[in-house]
């Protein structure tokens, strides 16, 4: 899994070939936060101070949001903005279908989570920030072709 691939990067650091493909099947949940461009706008308008508010609201609330995904099991896989994927990797490269059911419920409970916990958090006066949330099942592929300085 991603997780064994990247603990495998740290202990072998420039021992693994690049480029290098896994592939496997799991879960992935796509989160996009809903509300920050208003954010944005509104706290915009206090100049430097309103740019480290974003920063701390953004921060808080994905804050939130990975605590609630590490309970349930999953992976960040990526921040993309104000979005996030979360994989649930399975325990083994060759996952069963009781494997991949187990993930799909954990990803759901994940979802539902989150909609109760942070779906139209007031941040402020104004503002609320809740997330559009998507849930897909299948084989992945995923490829590192290698980094400046040995980064992932």
């Amino acid at each position: 899994t991603v997780k064994r691939y990247i603990l495998q990067v740290v202990e072998h650091t420039g021992d693994l070939a690049v480029p290098q493909s896994q592939s496997f099947d799991t879960v992935a949940l796509f989160a996009d936060v809903s509300g920050f461009t208003a954010l944005t706008d509104l706290l915009a308008k206090k100049g430097p101070l309103g740019a480290e508010e974003i920063g701390f609201y953004l921060n808080r609330y994905l804050e939130q949001l990975v605590k609630i995904i590490s309970r349930s099991g999953g992976d960040v896989f990526k921040f993309a903005g104000d979005a996030i994927v979360v994989l649930w990797p399975p325990e083994s490269d060759s996952a069963s279908s009781n494997d991949l059911a187990d993930m799909v419920h954990r990803a759901a409970s994940c979802s539902l989570s989150i909609q109760s916990e942070l779906h139209n958090a007031a941040l402020e006066q104004y503002v609320t920030m809740s997330l559009k949330l998507g849930i897909g099942v299948g084989r992945v592929t995923v490829l590192h072709v290698g980094g400046v300085h040995g980064r992932i």
